[in-house]
């Protein structure tokens, strides 16, 4: 699937169109909803559970709106280790000219297994962040059962796999620029109530 650019929207809920399913938890099912044509905002779009009005229609869908701001200061690389304290802010990114998202995508890895030569993903190995635990307010996995940073590959078409949003980012000069990769369930768990009712995180 080609990664969504400025100004552009994916189906709306319902179609089946753009939906990466065959995930596993919560995020199992997302997809991006829009890049705001700036480039300031991207919204996710979540599916899952049985909708609360009649106890069996279609699927539920959440869609939340992430600023560029709020992404580009809890990307997992700029997070210290062992610590998990971030090195940017909201701050940082307008003294760094306020980087817009030129594109962004979801794709799907398999955790735990590791890649190989002969894997049939689409996209080779890629490195994404550890799946933080469910108490963790960490963009990755800096306690708990996994690596911070694990080597992946992108799943093929129906392998299914952990979602993960990954962003790309305005350069000074022409062209794409640096990428960010964030798990889906984290970012779900940060801007959605919980079970629970607590409020969102972000």
């Amino acid at each position: 699937m080609r990664p969504t650019r400025p100004g552009q929207s994916a189906p709306p809920p319902g179609d089946e169109d753009g939906w990466n399913d065959g995930g596993v938890g919560p995020a199992a099912s997302v997809r991006i909803a829009s890049v705001s044509p700036d480039g300031r905002f991207v919204s996710l779009s979540f599916r899952g559970g049985a909708s609360a009005e009649d106890g069996g229609g279609p699927p539920a869908v959440n869609t939340v709106r992430l600023h560029a701001a709020w992404l580009w200061s809890n990307d997992p690389s700029r997070v210290t280790l062992p610590s998990g304290q971030r090195t940017s802010t909201p701050g940082d990114w307008a003294a760094s000219g306020r980087p817009a998202v030129a594109g962004a995508e979801v794709i799907l890895c398999p955790i735990g297994e590791p890649p190989s030569s002969s894997d049939p993903g689409d996209g080779g190995t890629v490195c994404v962040p550890g799946p933080p635990p469910g108490d963790c307010c960490h963009p990755l996995a800096v306690y708990g059962e996994h690596l911070p940073w694990i080597v992946t590959r992108r799943s093929g078409p129906g392998d299914g796999g952990r979602a993960y949003l990954r962003v790309t980012w305005t350069s000074p000069s022409d062209g794409d620029g640096p990428s960010s990769t964030y798990d889906a369930e984290w970012l779900l768990r940060c801007c959605c109530p919980g079970d629970d009712g607590g409020v969102p995180r972000a």
